[in-house]
């Protein structure tokens, strides 16, 4: 395992050889597919802030990220001294390529105010299920469990590969206690010359919610946001159990 930094900024570099015994990607860049695991595992994390407890258009999540490129592992943490909804708020994520699977293995934890949450998941891509498939599909499942409720996360996307950058569109479902209860479009943007990248999730209502996830880093720092913005409106963990019925589905063109 190796962690690069230069001064404030986190170097990922590649080097040949390594522990892989099963590819997780014949078909994606190295940098590519660790950051749309990334991305993947922070849409998981905010989407569960605004379900959960709503959304905060003023306190913008800010993380501390660090990676072991060597080991195909990363883990992020909230900046300390976080607040989010007038509460203190920390978030803990880690991921690691598992060899045997393919896939990645990611666990989070988190804790606002008095309420404490766990959850794991999984993430996928196309040569490992499926190699003929182009563009590259990914695949994520999340389970977050928060007292007596259960919420589910999956995506599905196509990625989109350029020899300066990829770019993924697809649908995230969500789910409360094994029920569904939203369906909605997604993109992402990786420019993995220049470093930077972004995530957006179109507009969705789940338990008398309606927000919009997005988030937005560069590679070489340590440091990413995660956006949460909202409609005003009634909801809570008792709204996420009687909305489990509630399906909504919005496809439109992020805005500018």
């Amino acid at each position: 395992m190796r962690l690069s930094r230069i001064g404030s900024c986190f170097v990922i570099g590649w080097a040949a050889g390594g522990i892989l015994t099963q590819p997780s990607s014949a078909a994606l860049r190295p940098m590519v597919e660790l950051m749309e695991v990334i991305m993947d595992a922070q849409g998981n994390d905010g989407t569960f802030i605004a379900r959960a407890f709503g959304s905060d258009s003023a306190s913008p999540i800010n993380y501390m990220i660090t990676t072991a490129p060597d080991a195909k592992s990363f883990e992020y943490s909230v900046a300390p001294g976080s607040r989010y909804m007038d509460d203190w708020l920390s978030i803990s994520t880690q991921g690691v390529f598992n060899p045997l699977s393919g896939g990645w293995d990611i666990t989070t934890s988190g804790q606002l105010g008095n309420e404490t949450w766990s959850g794991s998941g999984t993430t996928i891509f196309g040569s490992a299920f499926n190699p003929a498939d182009d563009p590259e599909p990914q695949r994520s499942d999340f389970r977050i469990v928060l007292g007596p409720v259960v919420l589910d996360y999956h995506s599905v996307v196509q990625i989109i590969q350029t020899p300066n950058n990829s770019h993924s569109s697809g649908t995230f479902t969500f789910t409360v206690n094994d029920a569904p209860v939203a369906s909605v479009h997604g993109i992402d943007y990786v420019n993995d010359i220049a470093g930077d990248w972004h995530w957006y999730i179109n507009s969705v209502t789940i338990g008398g919610r309606t927000f919009q996830v997005a988030a937005n880093g560069t590679v070489v720092s340590p440091t990413y946001m995660t956006s949460i913005q909202r409609v005003p409106g009634p909801g809570g963990i008792a709204a996420l159990l009687l909305g489990a019925a509630m399906v909504v589905s919005r496809k439109r063109p992020p805005r500018a």
